[in-house]
C-alpha cells in the first residue's frame, strides 16, 4: 500500500483497534507514552520489557491473520522484537499495518460487512430446482456466483446439501472465501427459494409445493420434525408426487 494515501484518521482507527484487539488477545495495555522502546543500551527512553515487546510483534502476525493477509515476513520475528530498541513501538505497528491492510478490508473486518449481493436465480442445470444461484461481489470487487443446494427449503449440509463455485470442485472451504460471509450468502438463497416456491397447505398433513406454473409437488409433513437445528439427517416433507397442475394436485390429496 502506498503510504502517501493513509490518512491521520485512519491511521488513529488502526492504531485504536490493535490496542484493542492486544488487550483482547493478552490483557496486556499498550501505553504509547510508556511502550516506546524495547530495553535497549542505546540511551532511547522511555523503556519496555522484552515480553511486551514478543507480545507486540506476536499481535501483529495475529492481526494481520485476522485481515486475511498471507505475511511472508513472520520468520523475521526475532529481527522485529529486536527493532523495537530503535524504532518506537507506535511507528513499527503503523508502519507494518498499513503497509499491508488495505483501507477497505480494514473497515469490512471492523464492521463485520464483506459482500455486497446482486441477484439471486434458480440453476438452470438442476432439474429439482432445488439450486440457487447467489451473485455476491465482495469488497474488492470481486464477484463469485455461489451455487446453494437447499431441501425444503433449507440449505441442510446434514442431508448432503453442497455450496459450489464455477472454480472449486465439489463442496466449497470457506477459509477460501475469507471476504465473503456464507453464512449470509446461504440465508439469502434460503430466503429466495422460500419466496419463489410457496408451500402451502391443503388438508390435513399435506401440503402443496408450487416449484414452476406447471410443476406442483404434493408433500407430506414430518410430524416427528421440529426444525433443521434439532431434527438432524430428517426432512420435514417427503414428496409424495409430482402433478403439472394445483387442481390435479388436490385431487391426488383428496383421494388419500
Amino acid at each position: 500500500m502506498n503510504n502517501l494515501n493513509i490518512t491521520e484518521n485512519f491511521k488513529r482507527n488502526l492504531l485504536t483497534e490493535f490496542k484493542s484487539f492486544v488487550y483482547d488477545e493478552t490483557k496486556l495495555e499498550i501505553d504509547f507514552r510508556t511502550h516506546v522502546f524495547l530495553e535497549n543500551q542505546y540511551g532511547n527512553y522511555p523503556q519496555f520489557r522484552y515480553s511486551d515487546a514478543e507480545t507486540i510483534i506476536d499481535c501483529v502476525y495475529a492481526f494481520l491473520d485476522k485481515h486475511f493477509i498471507d505475511y511472508d515476513c513472520r520468520f523475521n520475528r526475532s529481527m522485529d522484537i529486536e527493532s523495537l530498541r530503535i524504532q518506537c513501538a507506535k511507528d513499527f505497528i503503523v508502519n507494518r499495518l498499513t503497509d499491508e491492510i488495505e483501507k477497505p478490508l480494514f473497515y469490512a473486518v471492523k464492521n463485520d460487512n464483506f459482500k455486497t449481493f446482486t441477484s439471486c436465480s434458480l440453476a438452470d442445470y438442476c432439474e429439482e430446482q432445488s439450486t440457487v444461484e447467489v451473485d455476491a461481489e465482495d469488497i474488492f470487487g470481486k464477484t463469485v456466483t455461489f451455487s446453494v443446494q437447499t431441501i425444503d427449503h433449507e440449505h441442510r449440509s446434514d442431508l448432503g446439501c453442497w455450496i459450489t463455485t464455477d472454480n472449486s470442485n465439489g463442496d466449497i472451504n470457506y477459509d477460501d472465501y475469507p471476504t465473503f460471509d456464507i453464512n449470509e450468502i446461504i440465508y439469502q438463497a434460503e430466503q429466495y427459494i422460500k419466496k419463489i416456491q410457496k408451500i402451502t397447505w391443503a388438508s390435513a398433513r399435506y401440503y402443496i409445493k408450487k416449484v414452476s406454473n406447471d410443476c406442483f409437488v404434493v408433500l407430506e409433513e414430518n410430524r416427528n420434525f421440529i426444525n433443521s437445528a434439532t431434527s438432524s439427517y430428517q426432512r420435514e416433507y417427503e414428496e409424495l408426487e409430482t402433478f403439472s397442475s394445483k387442481k390435479d394436485a388436490l385431487s391426488y390429496i383428496n383421494s388419500l
